[in-house]
């Protein structure tokens, strides 16, 4: 078997926003590998992770998104567009989860997501978001259809229920990533600058931490290079991480100015600078 010896790697991960955001860096990585993995990691986190979103709403006397309903301010093509904005989260991990939720309103004054009625599995993370405003004491109903899925789904591509009479369709963007870039700058060892810095920055619209989303997404790449690891026997228990390198370069940074054999002149300068070890002089 062709054996490796890389470097491990170390993260550091600065977060920000209430874990909405986060920056994520990774170094030492052998050169190449930082585009590789930022490459990866960008695609999937973008297009492939599992959220929630309305598919489908229903108000009561409209049949066409292009309608007017009385005693409301915004036509429905605006409803339409504040629903899109609605931030979900399912408290469930069943993928093939769905749910009704409804708004029942007669007095006159913005509806807010806060207002609408929801089981207990999912969570309305943007809560102040004004989905439409009653200029009178008019009632107002409306059904939400909420479901799982993944990426961007447009409204002539939903399947279901909503074919009905009443039914209107909408843009579904499950994806809880709002933002997903990376960048890769030349990284020291030692005396050594051939290794890879990655720096990724990813920011989600709430429904779930940043770091969640790069461990998911990590977990994706990964199950899917399990199939190509174990077409040889006994490869999944190779390990090509080595702490070796990396021990040596952390031991020579500690080694003591005491130790190096100086001549008595210089060990004093270094120690009225209070200068103690290798690493106090380069840092």
């Amino acid at each position: 078997m062709l054996k490796m010896e890389l470097m491990k790697p170390k993260i550091t991960v600065n977060e920000s926003t209430g874990a909405k955001s986060a920056h994520f860096i990774i170094e030492p990585l052998e050169r190449g590998y930082g585009t590789t993995l930022g490459n990866m990691i960008r695609r999937v986190s973008l297009g492939n992770l599992p959220g929630t979103a309305v598919t489908a709403i229903r108000i009561n006397g409209v049949n066409n998104e292009f309608s007017t309903v009385k005693g409301v301010v915004e036509d429905v093509t605006d409803i339409v567009l504040n629903v899109k904005s609605l931030i979900l989260k399912a408290l469930t991990d069943d993928l093939n989860y769905t749910t009704t939720m409804h708004i029942n309103k007669k007095t006159a004054g913005p509806i807010y997501a806060k207002d609408i009625e929801h089981d207990s599995l999912v969570e309305i993370c943007n809560p102040d978001l004004v989905i439409a405003t009653l200029d009178s004491n008019t009632e107002f109903k409306m059904e939400l259809s909420v479901a799982r899925g993944r990426g961007y789904v447009v409204a002539k591509d939903q399947k279901g229920a909503h074919d009905s009479i009443g039914y209107i369709a909408v843009d579904s963007l499950y994806s809880p990533v709002v933002k997903c870039n990376y960048f890769v700058e030349p990284s020291r060892v030692g005396g050594d600058m051939n290794y890879d810095k990655l720096t990724v920055e990813l920011t989600t619209n709430g429904s779930v931490e940043a770091k969640e989303v790069v461990a998911l997404a990590a977990k994706l790449i990964q199950d899917h290079l399990t199939l190509l690891i174990n077409m040889v026997e006994g490869m999944a228990g190779h390990n090509t991480f080595v702490e070796s390198k990396e021990e040596t370069v952390e031991k020579i940074f500690e080694t003591s100015i005491e130790d190096m054999e100086l001549s008595p002149r210089s060990a004093n300068c270094l120690n009225r600078a209070n200068i103690k070890t290798i690493r106090d002089l380069t840092s």
